[in-house]
């Protein structure tokens, strides 16, 4: 191997049949950054925690069940709970039942008035799965058909994890019910989740 080019600053190699120079050398310096940098996006992409996912539906699926415990024989319950000192009531509504699966929409009546914004109330559509013990929201603020994961930015402006910020906010949500809700049809406050 020789190296020649000692006074210009350059160095050339010669291995034998391939001669490497500094044109060379700039090619795989930035080979290899772009891989490196390949492999920075790759980590930061979304990526779908199944389990955790999951486990947010079937929680959801047994709060459902605790506020509307008469899931098979009743179709709608009213409940009102206490927000920024107002009485908000929320209506659970069956829309469909099937042998192995329920559609029931979560609606909030009233509007919470007296803040410097506007609230619109929620309105969420929610399937349960009765054979998986499992709840999904399918429809959310009359959008629905949730991809579990959008490339950013789309065209819907989406979040990457808009299918599993939907189901988080229902868990929340049920939970705000639970916690400081009460039956309208019977004054008892379900806060025994």
């Amino acid at each position: 191997m020789l190296a020649s080019g000692a006074g210009s600053g350059t160095l050339d190699f010669d291995l034998g049949l391939v001669r490497i120079g500094p044109s060379w050398h700039s090619y795989w310096v930035n080979l290899l950054a772009s891989e490196w940098k390949d492999r920075v996006n790759r980590k930061r992409r979304y990526r779908i925690d199944l389990a955790a996912h999951m486990a947010e539906c079937d929680a959801n699926y047994l709060r459902l069940l605790k506020l509307l415990p008469e899931l098979h024989d009743r179709d709608q319950r009213m409940l009102t709970i206490r927000v920024a000192d107002q009485d908000v009531a929320v209506c659970i509504q069956v829309l469909e039942r099937c042998p192995y699966t329920t559609l029931i929409e979560l609606t909030q009546q009233s509007l919470v008035e007296g803040l410097a914004f506007e609230l619109p109330a929620p309105r969420i559509v929610v399937r349960l799965y009765h054979d998986a013990k499992s709840a999904e929201v399918v429809e959310f603020q009359n959008e629905r058909h949730f991809k579990p994961t959008y490339g950013y930015p789309n065209g819907e402006m989406r979040q990457r994890d808009e299918k599993a910020q939907l189901n988080r906010f229902l868990s929340e949500y049920l939970a705000a019910c639970l916690e400081h809700g009460a039956c309208a049809d019977r004054h008892v406050v379900l806060a025994d989740y």
